[in-house]
């Protein structure tokens, strides 16, 4: 089953609210800082659910997308055998 936009808003029917999306601009600021555009699946994903409660972070968030104030690019250390990172470690990297 491909799961599109569409169908997820069509699932959470009424409890989807407009506020549940990340504001383009918001998007457009963290595509800046990142230094490139993202691609058009997950601007859309972010636009429409990236605050959504029922969707993000929520159950399975090894198929979800990070929180878009999580999106990075690592530095050259991030995949260092000798360090292990969480999330609180990592060195964020504005291009």
């Amino acid at each position: 089953m491909k799961a599109t936009i569409e169908g997820l808003l069509r699932v959470l029917g009424e409890h989807h609210k407009e506020a549940h999306g990340i504001p383009e601009a918001d998007i457009q600021a963290k595509e800046q800082s990142l230094g490139f555009r993202l691609p058009v699946v997950l601007r859309d994903y972010y636009k429409n659910l990236g605050r959504s409660p029922y969707i993000t972070q929520g159950c399975n968030n090894q198929y979800e997308p990070l929180p878009l104030q999580d999106v990075f690019i690592p530095d050259e250390t991030f995949f260092s055998p000798q360090t292990r990172h969480s999330w609180s470690s990592i060195k964020w990297r504005n291009p």
